[in-house]
């Protein structure tokens, strides 16, 4: 698991998800969503580019971060847990490491 999805503190991004819905909504927080992710996606082909190297890494960190944020506050509207998300995530595991063998 992700070092950003391993330190989440679940509870204080519950409680910023239901303000941030509140405040602008779930469209909104929708796009925003759709937003980060087109700005990770911006920031990873960059890094490609350049070779991979330390330069653009910690602009896809910031980018990485915002998108875990959003996915949260996802799985915060759709009323996600973690025993049902851990299972999904194992189930990805293993179909990835079957393509593997």
């Amino acid at each position: 698991m992700s070092i950003l999805l391993m330190v989440f503190d679940l509870e204080r991004a519950d409680k910023l998800a239901e303000k941030a819905i509140k405040k602008w909504g779930v469209e909104a927080q929708l796009f925003q969503t759709m937003e980060e992710m087109a700005e990770l996606i911006h920031a990873l082909s960059k890094w490609r580019r350049q070779g991979m190297g330390k330069k653009y890494r910690k602009w896809v960190l910031e980018e990485l971060t915002d998108v875990t944020i959003m996915m949260q506050q996802i799985s915060y509207m759709l009323r996600i847990r973690d025993k049902e998300a851990e299972d999904m995530l194992d189930k990805k595991l293993n179909k990835l490491e079957k393509k593997l063998k």
